[in-house]
C-alpha cells in the first residue's frame, strides 16, 4: 500500500554490495540449508560501492532469495554479483522448478502465481514478486 501511495522514498547513498551480500548470505542461507539446499555466494574480490538505498535493495534481494528456497525442493542456489563492463549484475539461481518463458514476465504481476489455480493461502498471495519489481523500480534497476 505504501508503494502504491507513493509513501516510499529511496534514502540513496554509497553501499558496499559485497557487504550487503554477505549480510544477506548470513541471514538467508540457514533456510537453504533448513531444506538441505546448497547456498553458493560469488563476487568481485574488488569492492563493489553502488549509489543506492540500502535497506530498499536488501528487501528486493531478501524477498527473491526467499522465493528461490521456497521453490527449490534439492539442489542448491547462487547468489551472485558480475562486472558487466560498467554495469553490475546480480544474480539469483536456483535449481527449483523454473519458470516458463511464456510466464517470465507475468509473475511480476500482483496476485499471480504459477501453479496455484484454487488460491491455496498456503502457498502465498501472489505479491512478492511484484512488490520486488515496483521496489527496484523505485531505485531505477530492472529485474529479469
Amino acid at each position: 500500500s505504501k508503494l502504491d501511495a507513493g509513501a516510499i522514498t529511496p534514502a540513496c547513498k554509497p553501499v558496499s554490495l559485497n557487504q550487503l551480500m554477505e549480510t544477506l548470505t548470513l541471514e538467508m542461507s540457514p533456510l537453504a540449508l533448513d531444506k538441505k539446499l546448497r547456498f553458493k555466494l560469488f563476487f568481485p574480490q574488488r569492492e563493489i560501492t553502488l549509489h543506492t538505498d540500502p535497506q530498499l535493495l536488501k528487501v528486493a534481494l531478501q524477498n527473491l532469495i526467499a522465493n528461490a528456497i521456497n521453490y527449490t525442493e534439492r539442489g542448491g542456489l547462487f547468489f551472485a554479483a558480475r562486472l558487466r563492463g560498467k554495469y553490475i549484475s546480480i544474480q539469483i539461481r536456483d535449481t527449483g522448478i523454473g519458470i516458463s518463458e511464456s510466464e517470465q514476465e507475468r509473475v511480476f504481476d500482483e496476485f499471480y502465481q504459477i501453479d496455484n489455480p484454487h488460491r491455496d493461502r498456503s502457498k502465498g498471495l501472489g505479491l512478492g514478486l511484484s512488490i520486488v519489481k515496483r521496489t527496484l523500480a523505485l531505485l531505477d534497476l530492472p529485474i529479469t
